[in-house]
């Protein structure tokens, strides 16, 4: 039969429609895939899927076509974010289509590009010569965009409604969906994420996550949602197989080095050197097999090959001295979300510990650091001067009011009498306050500004307090702002992540070592009661997504602002536990102790009535 001209035009039309031919993408990557020299990852050269055998099966539900979203609810550094360039890479050269990775900012989002998809891209053998040349103007190879044959990559931030609107996609990757906002002016930006996928039949969603607090953990609301499996490893001894948890590993007390695995059915004890075959040879299992279109795989970090289990149990032994690092640790670590111990601090159990003394004749023997919290008001200047011990143990030293319009000179005056002391020692000399952040937010922000452009020579600085601070941080680094006063410098807090510290810090029962806070008996109720005004609680936003607010059961919570301000400042001037070292010989004072005043022009702090 001969064949019409029109014919193999058709025919080259048609089979663009054709479905893609079904790989196992694990083996496509193994072929295909590099990881070029510089690469941020433990190893270099070909890619091999069986340096870390449990995420085959994630990338082959990437391309089932009966599995629309994958869940991966893993700790950090095992490899969800590589699963997701895979499954990107995969995607632009079997199966290409509209594509889009998002991030929770756009800063990360361009660093991912940049320093991760950019060299994943120009490495894969079987995406030359479809990629816009680096050194180009060209779009196809910008950072945010990408145009890789037939297929586009759209590079976004959860934090920016306006990089994830009017953008249809096939393939939706979702990197650590916990850090997204709850909510942008647009509504919630995942639900945002997943309606662009709503036009296409055959699209992949493909969530990763950390997990952070219980009851507020997006990747953790999603895995349950999904088939829910976990990975069970054959015990080398009875050949059994378990989900390896956290309670299986065993160590003689004191000695990490002595960490393995025991198996739960036999009782064997299996050694870190063992551990590698062991995975290799496990099987994800759901525990939900009836749900079919959502895949969710949850792991930690003893799957990894690049951990051991003594550094593991190391970082336990070491995290577990605090709550905040502890709570790293389980999320990290773990990959589990942390679960506060309790709706609020008990005052009476805080008011028991009370200690008696005269902080202000006498600083303790283990303070080496002070610094100060300034809370702004229309009518007044809260203050709090806070001693530091190592580790963060700390003592509330002295707490006061100075009264007046903080627009008016004369009360900052009145302020720079408990700044410029010199505070006795009990071991003889005196200290000064290092370093002092004032709250510049509310209506007085210009008096705080021009009050503290004259005391940048004493270290006092201006801060913000703000909801998961500056992309995370704790502390930011400082800004230069310009103002009418002139340059001043200016710190962003994270009052959640702070106020959770301290809450955390407030639980600790040990009267004395690291992070316990040191609450002195002078005014001890009020100072507790400010210190406990707030408590966290999971509430849902306007669009259904939980999250974890501090809610104030009591109108004062001035003492519990100036103790995230004078921790500010501690971490301004001493980030790292080395220089805490150096901070504290820098402020030891070499004077001689100054005598008590016996009057002072401040009006000492009261309990409100």
């Amino acid at each position: 039969m001969a064949i019409g001209p029109l014919e193999p035009l058709v025919a080259a039309r048609y089979a663009r429609y054709e479905p893609p031919p079904r790989l196992c993408v694990s083996d496509w990557l193994d072929t295909h895939r590099i990881l070029p020299r510089g690469y941020p990852s433990p190893a270099q050269g070909p890619w091999r899927t069986s340096r870390t055998p449990y995420l085959r099966e994630p990338f082959e539900a990437t391309a089932d076509p009966g599995v629309e979203t994958v869940v991966l609810l893993f700790s950090s550094q095992i490899g969800k974010s590589e699963m997701l360039l895979g499954s990107l890479l995969y995607a632009c050269g079997v199966d290409p289509g509209p594509a889009m990775i998002v991030l929770p900012t756009l800063e990360l989002a361009a660093a991912m590009s940049t320093d991760r998809l950019a060299p994943a891209l120009r490495s894969c053998d079987a995406l030359a010569g479809k990629l816009g040349s680096p050194r180009s103007r060209s779009t196809d190879d910008a950072i945010h965009r990408k145009r890789v044959g037939d297929a586009t990559i759209t590079i976004s931030g959860a934090s920016s409604p306006a990089s994830l609107a009017a953008r249809p996609v096939r393939w939706l990757c979702c990197d650590e969906i916990d850090l997204w906002p709850a909510g942008t002016n647009e509504g919630d930006p995942l639900a945002q994420a997943i309606q662009r996928t709503a036009a296409f039949r055959r699209r992949k969603i493909i969530m990763a996550s950390t997990p952070t607090i219980k009851g507020a953990s997006r990747i953790e609301d999603w895995y349950e949602q999904s088939d829910k499996r976990k990975l069970w490893a054959p015990c080398p001894r009875c050949g059994e197989r378990f989900v390896v948890e956290w309670h299986h590993v065993r160590w003689e007390s004191g000695r990490p080095e002595t960490a393995h695995i025991e198996c739960p059915s036999c009782k064997g004890s299996i050694e870190d050197s063992e551990r590698a075959a062991m995975f290799a040879a496990a099987e994800w299992k759901a525990s939900e097999p009836e749900v079919k279109k959502i895949r969710g795989y949850r792991a930690w970090a003893v799957v990894s090959p690049w951990r051991r289990l003594p550094e593991i149990v190391e970082a336990f032994l070491e995290a577990k001295k605090q709550p905040h690092t502890l709570k790293e640790w389980i999320n990290l670590t773990r990959g589990e979300s942390w679960e506060e111990p309790g709706e609020k601090v008990e005052t009476n159990t805080l008011l028991a510990r009370a200690e008696p003394g005269d902080w202000l004749a006498a600083l303790p023997a283990r303070v080496r650091v002070l610094t100060c919290g300034v809370d702004t008001q229309d009518d007044r200047l809260e203050v709090l001067v806070v001693g530091w011990g190592m580790g963060e143990e700390s003592w509330l030293v002295s707490r006061e009011l100075f009264p007046g319009d903080p627009a008016n000179p004369h009360v900052w005056k009145e302020l720079d009498e408990t700044l410029e002391r010199k505070w006795p020692h009990e071991d003889g000399g005196a200290l000064s306050i290092v370093c002092t952040l004032v709250d510049a937010a509310g209506h007085k922000t210009d008096g705080v500004y021009q009050a503290v452009r004259a005391r940048h020579h004493r270290r006092v600085f201006a801060s913000f307090g703000r909801s998961g601070g500056e992309k995370g941080m704790l502390v930011s680094p400082p800004k230069q702002l310009k103002t009418s006063f002139g340059p001043v410098i200016r710190y962003i807090l994270d009052v959640d992540a702070l106020k959770a510290l301290i809450h955390g810090r407030l639980r600790i029962p040990a009267r004395q070592g690291s992070g316990t806070i040191h609450i002195p008996t002078l005014g001890a109720e009020s100072l507790v009661n400010e210190l406990t005004a707030e408590v966290l609680r999971t509430e849902r936003n306007k669009y259904g997504v939980p999250s974890k607010k501090w809610i104030p059961i009591r109108d004062r919570n001035e003492t519990l602002d100036c103790l995230g301000m004078a921790l500010g400042a501690l971490r301004v001037m001493a980030p790292t536990p080395g220089g805490f070292a150096r901070l504290a010989e820098m402020a030891a004072a070499k004077e001689g102790a100054e005598p008590k005043p016996s009057e002072r022009r401040v009006k000492r702090w009261s309990p409100p009535q």
